[in-house]
């Protein structure tokens, strides 16, 4: 019916008003051919554009989907990224407290301001391993430690995707702070601290080979995607982020608690929360408190690969503090917490 009707007012026309039964009956063998199997069905398998051999291509889908444009995107005085002329070229100044004040790199593929003229290699060290021109990265100004759980083709798909960005002219001022004791401990040994406490399942108790490596998929995601840096290594949240025009926004509670996480939701009320950011009671969910706008661009698979590893966090009562609306009492400037702060605006 699609294909012989079309859709209109959509883009797609209907087939020619001459095309047999026949045809018609061939299109639709084809199509039905291109079909696979579910990953989480019994003989699926992980196939989604995030395992895309094409590595410029995954890297597109990677950038896309995960938090890079949150921080390395300009917003105007409302909050509302900068899309169409500073989409990756950096520039947001956020405190992250009590760390002090970061300002975001350029990422664009411009030569003089970003890094047009690094090399692949050179990416993936500041990307995995906090290494760029002689100076190590602040762990809370770019989460590194994470980000050094990405595989080999991952990380240097997304190095190779950036390569590919319209450039933008937009030099950033280098920073005022240096780490130099960090030099001298290796970049794996500062990853395995900042996740030594995500929490990894036991396979035997995942039953099917398919529904382990959807578990095992969910548990690489939710490092390297940034849930674990603001949501915590548990998924119990807390964590706050305060500005004046959206007020004091909180990391909530990824759990399986039946009471104060996600235990009581279903698989479609977790995906939609995603994908929409609509939470569970109907309300909408801030796009600065949670990234549902980039969350969106995971693949199917991807989603329920999250959800499958959220499924098996062990339940934290935890109850997060209702997020507010803004107050006199905000923070002047984007500011997100890495430690835990009882109380809502600026205060710690």
């Amino acid at each position: 019916m699609r294909i012989t009707a079309g859709m209109a007012p959509g883009p797609m026309p209907p087939l020619p008003p001459d095309a047999t039964p026949q045809e018609q009956g061939d299109l639709v063998s084809y199509v039905r051919s291109l079909a696979r199997t579910p990953p989480w069905e019994p003989g699926g398998r992980l196939d989604g554009p995030g395992f895309s051999g094409d590595l410029t291509r995954r890297g597109e889908y990677l950038v896309h989907a995960q938090v890079c444009g949150l921080c390395h995107t300009m917003i105007d005085a409302s909050g509302i990224y900068r899309a169409d002329d500073r989409y990756l070229a950096g520039g947001m100044r956020v405190v992250a407290y009590p760390h002090g004040v970061m300002v975001t790199r350029n990422l664009s593929s411009d030569p003089d301001t970003g890094p047009g003229r690094w090399s692949d290699a050179q990416i993936v060290a500041a990307l995995r391993d906090g290494r760029s021109g002689g100076r190590v990265l602040a762990v809370f100004g770019m989460p590194w430690a994470f980000f050094h759980a990405m595989t080999d083709d991952d990380a240097t798909a997304v190095a190779r995707y950036l390569k590919t960005l319209p450039p933008v002219r937009n030099r950033i001022p280098s920073p005022l702070y240096d780490l130099p004791q960090l030099r001298v401990i290796p970049p794996q040994q500062i990853a395995a601290g900042a996740t030594a406490g995500i929490f990894k399942p036991d396979r035997a108790a995942l039953g099917s080979d398919e529904h382990a490596a959807m578990v095992e998929r969910g548990r690489y995601l939710f490092t390297i995607v940034s849930c674990a840096l603001c949501h915590g290594s548990d998924g119990s949240g807390g964590l706050k982020v305060s500005w004046k025009p959206f007020g004091t926004l909180r990391a909530r509670n990824l759990s399986s608690d039946r009471e104060t996480g996600l235990g009581g939701w279903t698989d479609d009320e977790i995906a939609r929360a995603m994908r929409s950011g609509v939470s569970r009671d109907g309300h909408m969910l801030h796009w600065q408190g949670m990234t549902w706008d980039h969350i969106s661009n995971w693949d199917e698979e991807d989603i329920r690969a999250l959800i499958a590893y959220l499924r098996v966090l062990p339940p934290v009562r935890k109850k997060v503090p209702d997020d507010r609306p803004p107050a006199p009492d905000d923070c002047e400037v984007y500011t997100f917490w890495t430690t835990v702060s009882a109380g809502p605006g600026c205060g710690p």
